[in-house]
């Protein structure tokens, strides 16, 4: 490589830049949710987007979400340590149910077995297209996995760092980058992410931007 192929290709950084994902404005989700609300009457999709804008996941988990993993009695989804390729992770997960969450859930219907969003009532998996095409599709520039960078940037500019470093970083499922601290932080900090996950609701469908949570 050195004074060799070197002279003949572009650095790795120049070569393979890193392209982002589009993400809708978060001081436009107040104007955004209930358009989509709208739209989740009549569309499975814009249900599946709107269950995964408010629980901050990535599209697949949403879109593979299955019955078995919901406890709405104690308000938790449990994602799974999976080797499905869609869903990989070494890792179990608790994700917080906030109140309009299990609003979604609750109206999928009685039937409470298999996968909880599916195309057209017959079970299938709703194709990645027609999630991620929705923003562009009710006149917003973003993509579905855009939303977890909407609320990173929402916590950034409005939270005023109210909220531990870790329970933002698990809130987007990420692991800690020091191994050493990561072996022993185990904990998911669960009871300060249910009051994040509320405080970030009350911004999507009322525009509040406080971080005060009666329990």
């Amino acid at each position: 490589w050195s004074g060799n192929l070197k002279r003949a290709f572009p650095t790795r950084s120049k070569a393979g830049k890193t392209k982002h994902q589009r993400s809708v404005d978060w001081q436009l989700m107040p104007e955004f949710m209930p358009k989509l609300l709208a739209l989740g009457k009549t569309k499975e999709e814009a249900r599946c987007l709107t269950f995964q804008i408010i629980t901050v996941a990535r599209p697949s988990e949403a879109r593979l979400a299955d019955w078995s993993e919901i406890d709405l009695e104690q308000k938790v989804w449990f994602i799974p340590n999976s080797d499905e390729e869609l869903r990989k992770s070494d890792k179990d997960w608790m994700i917080p149910l906030s109140r309009e969450a299990i609003k979604i859930l609750k109206a999928q219907g009685p039937k409470k077995k298999g996968r909880i969003f599916n195309n057209n009532g017959n079970g299938a998996e709703i194709p990645d297209p027609y999630v991620s095409s929705i923003p562009d599709a009710l006149g917003f520039d973003g993509t579905a996995h855009g939303f977890r960078s909407t609320f990173e940037t929402w916590e950034q500019e409005t939270q005023d760092k109210q909220w531990s470093p870790d329970a933002v970083r698990l809130a987007m499922k990420h692991y800690d980058t020091d191994k050493v601290r990561a072996a022993y932080a185990r904990s998911q900090c669960f009871p300060e992410r249910i009051r994040l996950t509320q405080v970030w609701e009350n911004w999507l469908f009322k525009g509040e931007t406080s971080a005060i949570v009666v329990p």
